[in-house]
């Protein structure tokens, strides 16, 4: 595992946002003993921002959060404090048992981590918000419209809608913006399709304790959708296994 940022240096930085933000201090004060005692390391990123670590063998004595700490602190407040609390939320998530996904096989990262944000990032950002913490919107431009790209636009445009109804009218306008990029074509409807699976499906209660089945049975059926979509490379019927911390969609 990479270095890891001083405890001592991240719990100054959250002792400093709960003394500033009071919903910030509630939802830490609330959700932190969800995680039975298992401490947070925190490792150095050169990448994104911030991002919650799926649970393995390996990791499971504690749970980690990569942090860019260089981006991080060029956020403003708002950010900073929904960055923090939203990747203790998905670590909320994995204390309740809910697998990680994969996409397989993979050119980029960026389309596993996706997968899992479409998927599990609403009923997070559902939580903060009934805190009272702001949930801003971080502009994403489509993907190049290349062929190792096309899955990551069809996953950016899913993740994006879900986005909708949680924004304030200034961040509601920006997401708008940003929608008003993609264009209506098969990539689209694809997308359309997804996002009505998981609409259709409870785990936008962020109260709800995630079911594995449900969760399994959103995948098969995104991967059916996938499966028609992609007649090539990915020619052989998806498969979705299942080990003790992942779901994979396997293409091919």
């Amino acid at each position: 595992m990479a270095e890891c940022i001083p405890n001592i240096q991240m719990t100054g930085i959250i002792e400093d946002m709960c003394k500033i933000s009071k919903p910030f201090e509630n939802f830490y004060t609330m959700e932190i003993p969800k995680l039975k005692g298992k401490p947070i390391c925190w490792i150095v990123s050169s990448g994104m921002a911030g991002c919650a670590v799926f649970p393995t063998e390996e990791t499971q004595k504690k749970y980690y959060i990569k942090l860019n700490l260089c981006e991080f602190l060029k956020l403003n407040k708002n950010k900073k404090y929904y960055l923090i609390a939203h990747e203790i939320g998905h670590l909320v998530q994995y204390a309740k048992g809910i697998p990680g996904l994969r996409f397989h096989p993979q050119k980029q990262e960026n389309i596993t981590n996706l997968l899992n944000s479409m998927i599990y990032d609403f009923s997070v950002n559902v939580k903060l918000k009934n805190y009272g913490i702001e949930i801003p919107f971080f502009c994403h431009e489509p993907p190049h419209m290349k062929p190792d790209f096309e899955l990551e636009y069809i996953f950016w445009y899913v993740y994006i809608r879900r986005y909708i109804c949680l924004l304030d009218a200034r961040n509601k306008k920006e997401i708008q913006v940003c929608l008003a990029k993609y264009q209506d074509n098969h990539l689209v409807t694809i997308g359309d399709k997804i996002l009505e699976i998981i609409n259709d499906s409870t785990l936008n209660d962020s109260n709800k304790s995630f079911r594995i089945d449900e969760i399994k049975y959103i995948i098969e059926k995104i991967s059916v959708n996938l499966k028609e979509f992609f007649p090539s490379p990915y020619k052989c019927k998806p498969i979705v296994s299942q080990d003790k911390y992942t779901i994979t969609i396997q293409m091919g």
